[in-house]
């Protein structure tokens, strides 16, 4: 997926790094589907409050989340 959203592409730019496939990154796909477990999604997190100079809670992001979502929440204030 083509996108200029900063959000979207430091997902997509932090998830290659945990070996998801760049096909597998459509809108749709939850990062349970991505396998990522609940373990990997705050590692995730972690990884993407550092690469975007933010606070994120560790239960920013959930593995039920899809790909859409968790752009939401990164975009939410907490």
């Amino acid at each position: 997926m083509t996108t200029s959203d900063p959000l979207r592409i430091a997902l997509e730019r932090a998830l290659t790094d945990f070996e998801v496939l760049p096909d597998a990154l459509t809108d749709e796909a939850t990062l349970e589907d991505l396998g990522l477990d609940s373990l990997a999604v705050v590692e995730l997190t972690d990884r993407l409050a550092t690469d975007l100079g933010r606070d994120l809670a560790d239960d920013t992001l959930q593995p039920h989340m899809t790909l859409l979502h968790a752009v939401t929440a990164l975009r939410s204030p907490r």
